[in-house]
Formats: C-alpha cells, sequence, structure tokens
C-alpha cells in the first residue's frame, strides 16, 4: 500500500517477515500492527490531535504535538545536556 494510511482501515504486513518474527520471539514486539494502532491512541490523548503516515519508499510519520508538550520536552533536553 502507498499512500496516506488511515488508522481505521490498516491492515498490517511486515515488510521483512523474518526480521518481524525475531522482533516478536525475543519480546521486543507485542503484536503485528500494534505500533500504528498505539501511535494514533497516544497521539490522541497526548496532543489532541492524529498522527499522519505516510507509506512509500520512505515511510513517513508526522507526530502533531502541542506547545506544552514542546516545551516540556525542550526542558528535558536542556537538563540532559
Amino acid at each position: 500500500m502507498i499512500g496516506k494510511i488511515n488508522g481505521d482501515f490498516y491492515e498490517t504486513y511486515p515488510k521483512n517477515p523474518k526480521i518481524a518474527k525475531v522482533f516478536k520471539e525475543i519480546g521486543l514486539a507485542d503484536e503485528l500492527g500494534s505500533g500504528v494502532r498505539n501511535m494514533y491512541k497516544y497521539t490522541k490523548i497526548y496532543s489532541g490531535g492524529l498522527p499522519e503516515l505516510k507509506e512509500d519508499d520512505i515511510f513517513r510519520a508526522y507526530i502533531p504535538l502541542t506547545t506544552e508538550s514542546s516545551e516540556k520536552r525542550e526542558k528535558e533536553q536542556c537538563r540532559c545536556k
């Protein structure tokens, strides 16, 4: 599938099934497609918006941020330096 991904009608498929299987077996992946569902769920909770996901030669995810979440992230980065 190429183009914009709709979270309500998203059908999961691994780009590399062997790697997906390994990650699932070692516990680094819950289930196929859970990341996309979680992006929609948590982006709405934390920023009030929805992510924009585009599938093409390169997969791109645009996550909207609120001013509050951006400022919090900047403060966290300053503490790490």
